[in-house]
């Protein structure tokens, strides 16, 4: 005989969806669950169970991170989260062409069944994350009333309770009366949804705030830490630099990633350094319609699937970007370089010669690589007139160390 949850889960495969999951501390009731039904293999990519060692490295440390009005339970929130995000990041970099990045998510838990030295905090965070949301759940067990196996399977029902959740299942109420049924009085269970698509909005709204990704982390950084973060007077190892890579990427191909490794091969032959590359998108563009909520959430999820760090603002125009960022590189096109200095995209003469200081005074140095107009491939610098103190500002990368003939418009032409 089937049972309810079984039924439920071998509904939820039929849905197309494609998860991958990190657990720590429990999950072989949910692991059976997802791999016993017919079907997994489409939808499952990827489904780890961990000891706290997994836990103990992603947390905040205490002393470092955690301020004082931070609980225990915010930390292993954030914890969670950064699992789950993880584990949605590896789906959507194995994910089949088919699926859409809707459809695709990440799933993290840490539990602690067994208390150790008798903690009052027993139990542990739950977390499904999607494209445009996230949903966390903190599970407190009644004391003595499981034995060790029940308790992973009813942290397990929970989680796929979020899991239903996050995508409306139609059946998610059924799950929900097996779980009150499975309840002790001295259970405590609560869960709450972020609406990451507010992030989008935020950052649309307030002009000086970016949205930055490294690693398995999002956050929004001022225009202070924004600073801070790419001056590597401050804050950067004294062994690397910042390469920045700004552009519209839609979509991102193999020829900005060319062009990225030819940028850093020059800055490290000049430097001796290593370089960090990070990509950036600004939300309005002076030529080009404001990207929207969905086309923001595909142009992230490129980078995301790659691993890659982006940088996402509302800074359209070098003028604007310079302004928050300082000793690092940018890489360019020939194309945008033709066009920097352009009076069409100043108010005035006066803006002009503030972006030609504002690279001076925070160090900024551009990488240049070649661009195919009209067939024929162009790179010379000198083509354009610049202000004597602005040519040790731009590097030309010559055709031998980057030339790739292609470009997004093409590979969107041929997509239509």
């Amino acid at each position: 005989m089937v049972s309810l949850p079984q039924e439920l889960v071998k509904e939820f495969y039929e849905k197309q969806y494609e998860i991958s999951a990190t657990l720590v501390g429990f999950g072989g009731y949910f692991y059976s669950l997802l791999t016993g039904i017919s079907g997994g293999n489409e939808c499952l990519v990827d489904l780890k169970i961990r000891n706290e060692t997994l836990f103990d490295k992603i947390k905040d440390k205490p002393n470092e991170n955690k301020s004082k009005n931070q609980n225990s339970d915010e930390v292993n929130e954030k914890a969670v989260f950064q699992i789950a995000e993880s584990s949605r990041e590896k789906t959507l970099r194995n994910k089949r062409e088919t699926t859409s990045p809707s459809n695709v998510l990440g799933i993290g838990g840490r539990c602690e069944l067994v208390p150790k030295y008798m903690k009052e905090d027993y139990g542990g965070n739950l977390c499904v994350t999607s494209q445009t949301k996230h949903i966390l759940s903190s599970v407190r067990l009644a004391k003595g009333f499981r034995t060790r196996t029940e308790e992973d399977e009813f942290l397990s029902l929970n989680l796929l309770y979020l899991l239903f959740k996050i995508i409306n299942f139609p059946r998610i109420d059924e799950l929900h009366l097996l779980i009150q049924e499975m309840s002790e009085e001295e259970d405590d269970i609560k869960f709450r949804i972020v609406d990451q698509a507010n992030l989008f909005d935020q950052l649309l709204e307030l002009r000086s705030i970016n949205y930055l990704y490294y690693g398995h982390q999002e956050q929004y950084i001022d225009s202070c830490k924004k600073i801070i973060t790419l001056d590597s007077q401050k804050s950067l190892p004294p062994n690397e630099v910042y390469l920045i890579f700004p552009g519209s990427f839609n979509p991102l191909h193999n020829g900005h990633l060319a062009l990225s490794n030819a940028a850093k091969k020059k800055i490290k032959q000049t430097t001796n350094k290593d370089v960090k590359v990070i990509f950036e998108t600004s939300l309005t563009n002076p030529d080009k319609p404001t990207i929207d909520q969905n086309e923001f959430h595909r142009r992230r999820n490129q980078f995301r699937a790659r691993g890659k760090p982006y940088l996402c603002s509302c800074c359209p125009r070098f003028l604007d970007k310079i302004l928050f960022t300082r000793n690092c590189y940018y890489v360019i096109g020939f194309d945008t370089y033709t066009r920097m200095f352009d009076k069409k995209y100043f108010k005035d003469a006066n803006e002009i010669n503030d972006l030609q200081s504002l690279i001076i005074s925070h160090n900024i140095k551009f990488i240049v690589g070649g661009r195919v107009n009209n067939g024929k491939f162009e790179y010379d610098l000198s083509k354009v007139k610049l202000n004597p103190l602005m040519k040790d500002h731009f590097i030309q990368l010559s055709e031998d160390e980057f030339r790739i003939d292609v470009s997004s418009t093409e590979i969107r032409n041929r997509k239509k």
